[in-house]
This record gives structure tokens, C-alpha cells and sequence, in this order.
């Protein structure tokens, strides 16, 4: 019997895009380099950043070294949105300014804030000019108060 290994990368690529959990393709990365890189463009492709999630892991892995974020093509950010009125230093700011700044220009396709927290305006802005290719920016409608509109 072949190794799967062997097997040409398009058709490693296309039994990658048949594994649904984000764990069970980051332990096939980690197997061995060249399931790691068929496995990270499609890791990487849709980021989902959840407030729930490792802060820490996430600022470590954006940095200019990471060759995964230039595969990120979808950037939803799905915060608890309670948590982040509450939060007395502006964290959600914080981040999304690092996802701004850290994600390589125009590799952007899709994002999605769905949250009622307010972010700075102008964070938004960034993001349009340095992502160009960006078709769909989804932000709630309770981002924008009247005065805004």
C-alpha cells in the first residue's frame, strides 16, 4: 500500500479540504513537512477569531514571520460583546489593530465583526486601504451609532 504522502499535492490538498476540525489538520501539519504544506493554506484560510480563545496564542502568531497568515483569506471576529463594553483598557481595539497591521496587504477577501462593541472607526479604514481586494466587510448594524449614519 502507498504512503499518503506520496501522493500528489492536488489530491493531498483536495482529502485536506474534507477534514473539518481545525485540531485534527494542525496534527496532520505537524506530522511531517510535506502534509504541513498542503495542511496550512487551507488552516489558515478561514481565520475565525473567537474572544474565547488563547489571546496570547493568537498575538504570538501574529508576527511577520508566521507563513501561514499569507494564506488567510476570511477574517470573521466574533467577540462576546458584553465582555468588551465592560473592558476598561480597550482590548478589542488592541486586537483588531494587530490583526490590521499583521495580516500581509491584499490577501484579504471576506470580513465579518459581528459584534455591537465599538471598535475605532478608523481601524476599519486601515483595514480597507491595506486589504484591496477585500469584496465583503460585514460589520453589525449596532456598530454605527445614528450620529454616525
Amino acid at each position: 500500500m502507498t504512503a499518503i504522502t506520496s501522493l500528489p499535492k492536488d489530491v493531498l490538498a483536495l482529502i485536506v479540504s474534507y477534514v473539518k476540525l481545525k485540531s485534527h489538520l494542525w496534527s496532520a501539519a505537524k506530522s511531517c513537512k510535506s502534509l504541513y504544506a498542503v495542511v496550512i493554506p487551507t488552516f489558515y484560510r478561514h481565520l475565525v477569531i473567537k474572544e474565547g480563545d488563547n489571546m496570547l496564542g493568537l498575538v504570538a502568531a501574529l508576527n511577520p514571520g508566521n507563513a501561514g497568515l499569507q494564506h488567510v483569506r476570511h477574517l470573521t471576529f466574533l467577540p462576546r460583546c458584553e465582555h468588551f463594553r465592560k473592558s476598561p483598557v480597550h482590548e478589542l481595539d488592541w486586537i483588531f489593530s494587530m490583526l490590521t497591521n499583521m495580516l500581509p496587504r491584499d490577501r484579504l477577501l471576506t470580513f465579518t465583526f459581528d459584534c455591537f462593541a465599538r471598535i475605532y472607526p478608523k481601524l476599519l479604514a486601515v483595514l480597507y486601504q491595506r486589504q484591496r481586494h477585500l469584496r465583503t466587510m460585514r460589520v453589525s448594524r449596532g456598530f454605527f451609532p445614528s450620529q454616525d449614519l
